[in-house]
């Protein structure tokens, strides 16, 4: 399972906030709650089939989120802020994730697989910054060799920073003890996911969660979503309308991946 998922604002409106029809801030339904949902509900899947993998797709732009107010309901909005705190947040699921399911035979690592051209964050898309800048293919094959890798090595609760073809033992990184947190921080991270799982058992709405459930099944989307929804099927399940160039290219690799192809 390989989540990849984000939702960013477009450059006139990158400080209001946003929800969807369950009344969630959007930024936090895509980026967040849907590698949890996704992480939770293929867990008893994935641990039949172990052993298997679970690569989140972070960055290294990744700040501490405010776990008194995850959804900005009482601070000021921003899009570029919650992108950040939110990719922390994958990387915090990540390890709370690994040490729920420890003995399940399923590997749960995160990685930022490059810059990636055509990524759009806060209304700027990465386009050229040198050498920085790398391809949607590039990043989407780095993230399915550490799927399977991790599986050959037994790598889970790790952090990846990636800028070549393969998983290498020297872009595995330090958990994250920077300042001004550390991402596998025992507290922070069952606060992060006490919330996730708070805000899951409260919606009252289920449209998006009937969608979000018609991936795990493997059923087809629409290409559009009446306005308002969180397109998370959309990034998932390779349609191109909404998902990222890293999500695209992800789900075509691992689509070739099955038919034999790769």
């Amino acid at each position: 399972l390989v989540n990849n998922a984000a939702a960013p604002a477009q450059r006139d409106d990158a400080s209001v906030r946003h929800t969807t029809v369950d009344g969630l801030l959007n930024e936090f339904q895509v980026d967040v709650w849907a590698y949890w949902y996704l992480m939770t509900r293929l867990q008893p899947t994935l641990a039949r089939n172990a052993p298997s993998s679970v690569v989140n797709i972070a960055s290294t732009m990744a700040t501490k989120p405010n776990l008194d107010d995850v959804q900005y309901e009482h601070t000021p909005f921003l899009s570029l802020h919650a992108y950040s705190a939110y990719k922390a947040a994958d990387r915090m699921l990540t390890w709370e994730a690994a040490a729920r399911y420890n003995h399940s035979g399923v590997m749960y690592n995160a990685v930022h697989p490059g810059v990636v051209a055509g990524t759009t964050v806060s209304g700027g898309t990465f386009s050229s910054i040198g050498s920085m800048v790398d391809s949607p293919a590039h990043a989407a094959a780095r993230a399915a060799d550490l799927a399977q890798n991790a599986t050959a090595f037994g790598y889970t609760a790790t952090w990846w920073e990636m800028s070549t073809g393969r998983a290498t033992v020297s872009e595995l990184k330090p958990c994250g003890s920077r300042k001004p947190f550390s991402f596998c921080d025992p507290h922070l991270r069952q606060r992060l996911w006490a919330y996730v799982e708070e805000v899951d058992a409260a919606l009252t709405t289920r449209s998006d969660r009937r969608l979000a459930e018609a991936v795990v099944h493997g059923r087809r989307m629409p290409a559009r979503f009446a306005k308002g929804h969180a397109p998370i099927p959309l990034q998932l399940s390779g349609q191109e309308d909404s998902a990222t160039p890293t999500a695209r290219a992800t789900y075509e690799f691992v689509e070739a991946a099955a038919r034999g192809s790769h």
